[in-house]
């Protein structure tokens, strides 16, 4: 009885070990109607007495930075909200490292100042070199979150450590999960050194299909695709490097692909804003199947649903967009990149201790 009896503590305290180190995703639109990003954000603490701040989760890349209370640009305020940015001067153990500090991604830029402070997930707590933002992007005033935390694949080679470098001297073991429901307007959960079984209970049972990242590819999540079809046809030459990133928004894919794939559903592109449309009344809608050989040599395939790739922009007009983006090859934009409509579909593991990433159906 004894025995069974400290099992039960033991299973007890373990569930809340568990539940600390789990943090919800809220989905906040920007502001910018013209803006189709997805931007999913979690609240994290920072300095002494504590400042939490909303970041956004970015798996593409391992840059960690905020937006400092220096900045007084209605692009660092807030426009049309309030945005809450970090009050370095009243933390009493932040450090100015006198380095400037720089980001750009694509057309998103910030610039500023390295620090470092105290920052604290679950029980633990350690000090983190990051970027303090004093000037930003005109449009960044419409995005509803004060700062950028990268969960990229780390550099060993990096001078300072990255946020993931850090935690993983604290939490074992070193990976975390994703969990983003279908419907879009709806947040999501990131677990830290375990797998969310609850929300992807297709987890348990060893039935996670794990796959080599690419040697040597640091900052983002990449793993080799072995094809690429439409409604069970295989394009050809569609074989190639592909990431998996829970922070874009899209499909990225090669031009021809995506032409592939409108042709198929009858889309028309809009020349303005570069998507396919279609009519959101299209039922007709074909199984996208991307095809991966996991570390157990057994070629696996993941569908993408109609339903799933299908965004509509304008109920009254009855218009729906293609949700594929033209991608091209670059250090941290491959042709492939598997955003919105894929991670939604799967639970996703980022093991970057086993330098490896899982992908779970729900």
């Amino acid at each position: 009885m004894l025995k069974l009896l400290l099992m039960a503590t033991l299973l007890s305290l373990l569930h809340i070990v568990l539940s600390i180190t789990q943090y919800q995703l809220t989905k906040k639109p920007s502001l910018d109607t013209t803006d189709l990003n997805d931007y999913y954000v979690m609240k994290i603490p920072i300095g002494l007495p504590q400042q939490t701040l909303d970041v956004r989760v970015n798996t593409a890349g391992y840059s960690f930075w905020a937006v400092g209370q220096n900045c007084t640009e209605p692009a660092c305020l807030g426009v049309e909200f309030q945005r809450h940015n970090f009050n370095f001067t009243a933390s009493t153990t932040f450090k100015n490292l006198r380095q400037s500090f720089s980001h750009t991604y694509h057309t998103f830029w910030v610039d500023g100042i390295l620090g470092q402070d105290s920052i604290q997930i679950a029980e633990n707590s350690w000090t983190q070199v990051f970027g303090v933002a004093n000037d930003v992007m005109p449009t960044f005033g419409r995005l509803q979150f004060a700062g950028d935390l990268g969960l990229g694949l780390p550099d060993p080679s990096n001078k300072e450590p990255s946020f993931l470098q850090n935690l993983g001297l604290h939490l074992t073991p070193h990976m975390f999960a994703v969990y983003l429901p279908k419907e879009r307007l709806k947040g999501g959960t990131i677990t830290f050194g375990n797998i969310d079984t609850k929300s992807c209970p297709g987890a348990q049972n060893n039935a996670i299909d794990y796959f080599s990242l690419t040697p040597q590819v640091y900052g983002i999540w990449q793993i080799s695709l072995k094809n690429f079809a439409v409604k069970n046809v295989v394009l050809p030459n569609s074989s190639g490097d592909v990431t998996v990133d829970m922070s874009y928004t899209w499909i990225g894919a090669p031009p021809d692909a995506i032409k592939k794939v409108a042709d198929t559903i009858k889309a028309t592109l809009n020349e303005a804003t570069g998507f396919y449309q279609f009519g959101c009344g299209a039922t007709d809608l074909p199984t996208l199947t991307f095809s991966f050989t996991n570390v157990d040599g057994f070629d696996v395939s993941f569908d993408v649903a109609g339903a799933d790739y299908k965004v509509v922009i304008n109920v009254a007009s009855d218009t729906c967009i293609l949700a594929m983006k033209a991608t091209s090859p670059g250090a941290l934009d491959n042709p492939w990149i598997l955003g919105g409509p894929f991670v939604r579909s799967y639970c996703q593991i980022y093991d970057y201790g086993g330098h490896r990433l899982g992908l779970v159906e729900p």
